[in-house]
């Protein structure tokens, strides 16, 4: 069932618990169906392109609205790209067969207490080149004048100091991995694995939810990657509405 929602006429509210065969947090109905769309698109690109995937699953606050800005995705994003690209050529060196992983990435902003923002982010990797997220440090093991954890944790914490122009120590507290926040989906033994994808896609459902959206303010609510065209070259990501 479809209905067009009042705050913002592009978008369709749906209120089934299932899409695409896949299934939904339904506590959560309704949801976007444009978003519930993009994402899939995201993700099933993503698997045909990279085959395996990793795709870990956290959420950005922000230390005050102050910080709000149509350009904070841009630049996590961007630096987190920067981060792989510049790990690749590292492993690359010692081992020319090294695997390059593209990023594709699905966000979406919400507003809680107070009416802060924060964001549920989404990153979908090679699994061939990342195979998990790595330990997360102790808060009293970073040094915020030199933080050089080589994991994927690390980097997305660097990445959202870089975004917000702040150091480690303060983005750490800023970054929250929830529990079994990492799935390893499509062919992971030759064939799809679909009970990884499915449960994984009903994980991320959430972030199509309805509720605790805001519009009419000039903020994005939510964004994708570019689909991929390869997985051999850094092509460039840009965020795209749905």
């Amino acid at each position: 069932m479809f209905k067009t929602y009042p705050d913002n006429r592009n978008l369709n509210l749906y209120y089934e618990s299932s899409w695409r065969g896949l299934s939904l947090q339904g506590n959560y109905v309704p949801f976007f169906s444009n978003y519930l769309e993009s994402m899939f698109q995201v993700i099933r690109n993503a698997v045909i392109v990279m085959r395996r995937l990793l795709v870990i699953r956290f959420d950005l606050h922000l230390p005050n609205n102050d910080y709000d800005s149509e350009s904070l995705v841009s630049r996590f994003t961007a630096s987190l790209k920067s981060q792989l690209e510049a790990n690749y050529k590292k492993r690359l060196k010692e081992n020319p067969k090294a695997h390059y992983s593209p990023l594709a990435y699905i966000w979406t902003r919400e507003e809680g207490i107070n009416n802060k923002s924060h964001y549920h982010f989404v990153i979908l990797l090679n699994l061939d080149a990342y195979a998990t997220l790595g330990t997360i440090p102790l808060l009293n093991t970073i040094n915020p004048q030199r933080f050089n954890g080589d994991n994927m944790a690390c980097r997305i914490i660097k990445a959202w100091a870089s975004a917000l122009n702040i150091n480690a120590v303060d983005a750490y507290t800023l970054v929250h991995f929830p529990q079994n926040c990492t799935y390893k989906v499509g062919y992971l033994r030759g064939e799809l694995d679909t009970k990884n994808f499915e449960d994984m896609f009903y994980r991320l459902s959430y972030l199509a939810k309805a509720q605790t959206k805001v519009f009419g303010n000039h903020v994005r609510n939510f964004g994708t990657s570019q689909l991929l065209r390869s997985i051999d070259t850094g092509i460039s990501q840009t965020d795209m509405t749905a």
